[in-house]
């Protein structure tokens, strides 16, 4: 197993916080789902109110032109939060089918924003998704017949997609192709401990970092091999991000304890991909 420091208090006094994002001045927001609302938490840890959009907002992301994007789980829609045009429904459905509970967002390589869906929560079967969205709100089905995913990162030389599947308590994987599509679904590492994997992030080494309930950060080497399981004070890990002037610290959101954690990484954060307007 790789030591690891142990997560140190950022923040607290925060209310179910899972999706969390760093804006170019390294101001932290926080998706708070129970809420309905997003916090603003400055370096020296303060934090302000940054906006009420009821619901119940999970997943952040946030543009190279500042524009964030909010899944909603609550009113199942995608919000795009921009400076100058205020919120809007950026997309609800796929071909009529409505959203059921949009959960974690990752910008492609090829620009799009791609967003896993949990589907029915207690359904029989695997009823979750991956799909892609532009900036036109035009939606595209890239997978289905997932369970529960939440969670899910692309690797830095853009060939293949990870994903968290609460129910199955595993990480699949598919080969991404030059069209933005899906391929070759495998399974890459199936937990035996735990109750289900939710959000993840890769380093620039390809180390995957698993947000575990009950069991804290999990991290897994290239080969879907655990080499390090890091606790944290309480038993939900939400939302991670990295954070740092050498981009060498990971932030985690933890839903339980309503707190902010921070720890130093061996390896810097891997950058995210740019987003739709840069491409």
């Amino acid at each position: 197993m790789v030591a690891m420091s142990s997560p140190e208090l950022f923040t607290t006094d925060l209310i179910t916080p899972h999706g969390i994002v760093f804006d170019d001045d390294e101001i932290l927001y926080v998706a708070e789902i129970s809420k309905g609302r997003i916090q603003q938490i400055r370096p020296d840890g303060k934090s302000s109110l940054y906006m009420n959009v009821r619901g119940k907002p999970s997943g952040l992301i946030i543009d190279d032109s500042s524009d964030m994007f909010l899944a909603d789980s609550g009113r199942h829609n995608l919000l795009l939060i921009s400076p100058e045009e205020g919120i809007e429904v950026l997309a609800h459905q796929s071909k009529g089918k409505r959203f059921v509970g949009p959960q974690c967002m990752y910008f492609a390589p090829t620009g799009e924003l791609f967003f896993t869906d949990a589907g029915h929560s207690g359904a029989a079967g695997l009823s979750g998704s991956i799909y892609s969205v532009d900036l036109n709100g035009d939606v595209v089905l890239l997978a289905g017949e997932l369970g529960a995913p939440v969670g899910l990162a692309i690797s830095e030389d853009a060939g293949n997609l990870f994903v968290a599947e609460g129910s199955t308590n595993s990480i699949v994987s598919f080969a991404l192709n030059d069209e933005g599509e899906l391929e070759n679904k495998e399974t890459f590492l199936q937990f035996e401990d735990g109750r289900g994997p939710s959000y993840m992030i890769f380093d620039t080494e390809g180390i995957l970092y698993v947000g575990r309930r009950g069991i804290g950060i999990t991290l897994v080497d290239p080969d879907g091999k655990i080499i390090a399981e890091i606790p944290l004070p309480g038993p939900e890990p939400r939302g991670m991000t990295f954070g740092g002037l050498e981009f060498d610290e990971l932030y985690i959101a933890e839903a339980q304890t309503g707190a902010i954690y921070r720890m130093p990484t061996q390896n810097p954060g891997q950058r995210p991909f740019v987003g739709p307007r840069s491409i």
